[in-house]
């Protein structure tokens, strides 16, 4: 994370000792007190195991020096030394929660934090710890809890703050994300990982303007942030500043070649500006970067139709559905361009299908009954004029459909144009949240 470090606590450490006596009772056979005299004399010793607080600090900074090196397993071998030494070591299981949580073993993680917090309930770290843990899980609830109680214990934690308000965003609780967001500025106004997120957080809230003010603020604390000008190339977008969109979606890509949701929504905004060949090149970009993006598949088709080439388009759509067989969007826009073609069943084929997914769309009766309308079918032309109407009762393309359908005239003309019928609810996706965004939770030592 921006602006994070995984750092250590200036606590001092409390050690238990732990005295254990065990008294052993001697054996009553007289053959048994024949056999052997030095049994008998381990016997009748009573044995003193005592812990040795200086061994086990040695070994805890020894572990750290391990995990801060990036050997975990040694670490915990180092760990677990200390537990079998002393069970009740108040340091020891914090500190192998986080070698377990670098290893991506959570659970064995969560009990050790869990430990932890039961040999100390009133230190925050573990419970900020144990929040990350089940947060990597995609167990946000109980990763709020968590950190609930650290801000409890903690209430000056700026980690804390961010990663609840990352739990939040994980839930698509952007308010709440947002609160936690604008806490941590208040905390630290330099972190410029803070000023992302809360960028994001307003994007999602659909808050553009506001946003553009977090991430500009964002990049003049950390220029090169790829993932702040990534959501400055979509506010812009939904503002409708093409030229700002393309340029942060390109600085994103400039200060990360690798950024396939940049090059797919960049692309968008050229194929929205009627520039087909490059947004074409940058769908080509983001599949070779991914070739399951679903998403660019239907943008590429998108753009090959736009240039006429529907062949193209359909290949891509239907790479699209293979992807993602649910994929409503690709439907349609490979029915608009079976249209095109005049391959009418088909046409109807990939409409009905949208419909089935969801039978709420207004655009997609329009589209399907102008498909019937062309194969003078006009019964079911006017039924699904007449539902895309119920759907939205202002849509104009359905009221001209319904009223040449009803007149029962087919002069060979379209009813309705194909490209204003195909943007009642279809079309472009941009990619919203970057999948490439990597949440650094850094966590926390007991020293």
């Amino acid at each position: 994370m921006s602006g994070k470090k995984n750092f250590s606590r200036g606590l001092s450490t409390l050690f238990i000792i732990a005295i254990m006596l065990f008294a052993v009772g001697c054996g009553g056979g007289g053959n048994e007190n024949a056999n052997d005299g030095s049994k008998k004399l381990s016997m009748d010793k009573i044995e003193e195991k005592t812990s040795d607080p200086a061994l086990e600090e040695q070994k805890i900074d020894e572990g750290r020096k391990l995990y801060n090196i990036g050997d975990y397993v040694g670490a915990i071998k180092l760990y677990d030394e200390v537990v079998a030494l002393n069970p009740k070591n108040i340091d020891v299981y914090n500190e192998r929660g986080n070698a377990y949580h670098e290893l991506n073993q959570y659970d064995k993680a969560i009990a050790d934090y869990g430990k932890a917090i039961e040999l100390n309930p009133s230190n925050f770290i573990p419970y900020y710890n144990r929040g990350n843990a089940h947060s990597n899980v995609g167990e946000y609830e109980q990763a709020i809890e968590d950190y609930n109680k650290a801000i409890e214990l903690e209430p000056s934690d700026t980690d804390s703050y961010i990663n609840r308000g990352e739990a939040y965003f994980s839930l698509e609780e952007y308010e709440q994300a947002g609160n936690d967001y604008n806490q941590a500025v208040e905390l630290n106004p330099d972190n410029a990982y803070t000023y992302y997120r809360l960028g994001a957080s307003y994007c999602n809230l659909g808050q553009y303007e506001q946003a553009i003010e977090e991430l500009n603020t964002s990049i003049e604390l950390d220029p090169d942030n790829s993932l702040a000008c990534f959501y400055l190339g979509r506010a812009h977008w939904e503002l409708g500043n093409a030229l700002r969109s393309i340029y942060f979606y390109g600085k994103a890509i400039e200060l990360d070649p690798n950024f396939l949701d940049a090059y797919n929504n960049r692309g968008v905004e050229y194929l929205r500006l009627g520039q087909n060949e490059d947004a074409i090149s940058d769908f080509n970009k983001a599949i070779e970067l991914n070739p399951n993006f679903d998403k660019a598949y239907n943008n590429r088709g998108n753009a090959y139709g736009a240039l006429e080439q529907y062949d193209k388009a359909i290949a891509d759509f239907t790479k699209a559905i293979e992807l993602n067989p649910d994929y409503i969007t690709a439907y349609g826009n490979r029915g608009v361009a079976y249209v095109y073609l005049e391959q009418y069943e088909k046409a109807l084929s990939d409409f009905s299908k949208v419909i089935e997914l969801n039978p709420d769309i207004a655009g997609t009766y329009c589209l399907r009954g102008t498909t019937y309308y062309m194969l003078d079918n006009n019964d079911l032309a006017i039924k699904d004029a007449e539902k895309a109407l119920e759907l939205d009762p202002n849509m104009y393309s359905a009221s001209k459909l319904l009223e040449v359908a009803r007149e029962g005239v087919n002069n060979g003309n379209e009813p309705a144009n194909v490209e204003e019928l195909n943007d009642e609810g279809l079309n472009l996706e941009i990619q919203g949240d970057s999948k490439d965004s990597k949440i650094d939770k850094g966590l926390k030592q007991l020293k």
